[in-house]
């Protein structure tokens, strides 16, 4: 059944992005920079799909924050079973479950499979020269740690609190940065580049938001003359 699934998903894309990063290879004829150029070009192409990811995640969010005010003020007047009653109906009401929550992670699921793909590429090794880089490896030995994972999770966490006040928000995108610096400590470096890029694109979207919320903040309002 797994193979099945992986010849119907991953092993076209697999080709496609093995194709693609020769391609980009042959024209710059550098490792570390043909990594990064396809990084950017998945992030690019899949931009619409993770724009349209990111509202749908922010609606939810609000949507629960609305919510859970209305619950909590039920918690100070009403016994746990009536709370429990009214929270299903206001749920029911509202078309919402709790699940919905998850929409969070729905970047991350869209990366995924093109992440799942560069991995048999790089694991491969059809489409580029070698996987790990001489000058990191060296910094590796030096400092007895592997740097570029460490440097992957510490942008993946300041993107996470960057990009969300919630406590829950924060600690589910803290416990994934965690989980994929375990997955890649020990991985080829041109892997780890490919996540590192796609977590430095996402950071950068994320500033680039942050500063357009902030310069609309800044505007003067203009009151609307009475009727």
């Amino acid at each position: 059944m797994l193979d099945f699934l992986y010849f119907v998903f991953v092993f076209p894309l697999e080709n496609l992005l093995a194709l693609i990063l020769s391609a980009i290879f042959s024209a710059v004829g550098n490792v570390a920079l043909s990594i990064i150029l396809l990084a950017l070009l998945v992030n690019f192409f899949l931009t619409k799909t993770l724009r349209y990811s990111h509202k749908k995640s922010v609606f939810e969010a609000e949507r629960k924050k609305r919510l859970d005010e209305r619950i909590n003020r039920w918690k100070t007047v009403y016994s746990k079973a009536k709370v429990f009653a009214f929270t299903q109906t206001l749920y029911r009401q509202n078309h919402y479950h709790p699940i919905f929550a998850l929409s969070a992670l729905g970047g991350l699921a869209i990366q995924i499979p093109f992440f799942y793909a560069m991995y048999f590429v790089i694991k491969n090794g059809n489409a580029l020269p070698n996987t790990d880089f001489a000058s990191i490896s060296a910094i590796d030995s030096s400092l007895g740690i592997h740097i570029l994972p460490i440097l992957m999770t510490a942008i993946t966490l300041f993107n996470v609190f960057l990009s969300s006040k919630e406590t829950s928000a924060r600690l589910q995108g803290s416990i994934i940065a965690v989980l994929f610096l375990i997955l890649l400590y020990e991985m080829p470096h041109a892997l780890v580049l490919y996540w590192t890029t796609n977590m430095a694109f996402s950071l950068c979207r994320t500033l680039f938001k942050t500063k357009i919320n902030i310069n609309k903040s800044d505007l003067p309002k203009v009151e609307k003359p009475p009727k």
